[in-house]
């Protein structure tokens, strides 16, 4: 069985391929698959990171991106394994900045403000200013905080 390839964040599970051995294993071991967006997956990158301290890759967040993405659907305990640090600097970069977007995105509607996101969230500002979008998007929020 092989699938066509997928343009991916989480680039070390996008096989088009599984290996004989592994097939054999998830067939024999394996209840279901549950497959997450890209947007989820970075998610759980910022999740890692804010939460746990963990810089995981994609891939190794993917588990957490389920979890995370349909909560009914496990019963606890749950263990997710988290693996790898293997992560491209510009993907962990657009997973922090979402997480920024979201942030500002929220305290702007906290406070009353209507948020516009600005090119500077985009990954590729040269400038790196991750906190632009709140300091243009939400002074009352920034002078708020900036007090505290």
């Amino acid at each position: 069985m092989t699938l066509p390839a997928v343009p991916t964040v989480a680039d070390g599970i996008a096989v088009s391929r599984p290996g004989d051995l592994t097939l054999a294993h998830v067939a024999r071991l394996v209840d279901r698959v549950v497959t997450v967006p890209d947007e989820a997956v970075l998610r759980a990158v910022l999740f890692a990171v804010e939460r746990a301290r963990v810089v995981a890759e994609p891939a190794g967040a993917a588990g957490i991106a389920a979890v995370l993405q349909q909560t009914g659907m496990f019963e606890p305990p749950v263990v997710v394994v988290v693996s790898g640090a293997n992560i491209d600097p510009a993907v962990l970069v657009r997973a922090l900045r979402s997480g920024v977007a979201a942030r500002a995105a929220r305290a702007a509607w906290r406070a009353g403000e209507e948020y516009a996101p600005v090119a500077a969230g985009n990954p590729d500002d040269a400038d790196g200013d991750i906190e632009r979008p709140w300091r243009e998007n939400c002074p009352r929020f920034t002078e708020r905080f900036r007090k505290a």
